[in-house]
């Protein structure tokens, strides 16, 4: 049984949560500026996940699989934003591994 909608989100806000702490750690954002901005970006990523999963009702899979498609095009357009993009498509990515991998476990 692939993962529903609400074990999903459930996970995905979790990894949000995760985020948070340390994007709140004063050393991260004063000592790792690229690591406060890869978090960041990641954070940007999995909201906007969350959004689109809320509002599409197709299943998770097409509609994350679609966020890194456009994400991977974007890389490619806007060479300035690439490493936004790149990090963004990395936490797409990884949410796309949790739903084979649940679907995986559960067959």
């Amino acid at each position: 049984m692939i993962m529903n909608k609400s074990e999903l989100i459930d996970l995905i806000v979790v990894l949000i949560d995760e985020i948070d702490r340390d994007l709140n750690k004063e050393y991260v954002f004063n000592k790792y500026r690229d690591l406060f901005k890869q978090l960041s970006y990641e954070k940007w990523a999995y909201k906007e996940i969350l959004k689109r999963i809320t509002n599409d009702p197709r299943g998770a899979y097409a509609i994350v699989d679609d966020f890194c498609k456009e994400l991977d095009e974007c890389t490619l357009v806007n060479r300035k934003a690439s490493i936004m993009f790149s990090c963004a498509y990395d936490a797409a990515m990884n949410v796309l591994d949790l739903i084979v991998c649940e679907d995986w476990r559960n067959n």
